[in-house]
């Protein structure tokens, strides 16, 4: 683990892995925006399937629930 975060210090110094790492980050950055929209859109579809097949599966009669 301690070879990780060393490599994870000297990433800066490497020209090329500085530019994969703030791309990287970058994209992270992005797709919260992204994530953000793709949770609402299913948020959405759920609530609508919800409304949707209600009451379409009902449970079987004579079984006792225990909790």
């Amino acid at each position: 683990m301690l070879i990780v975060f060393r490599f994870l210090r000297i990433i800066p110094d490497i020209k090329l892995m500085a530019l994969v790492a703030s791309t990287l980050l970058d994209l992270v950055k992005n797709l919260r925006a992204f994530a953000g929209v793709l949770v609402v859109v299913y948020y959405v579809f759920a609530v609508f399937g919800i409304w949707l097949f209600e009451g379409a599966i009902k449970p079987p009669t004579g079984m006792r629930y225990e909790v």
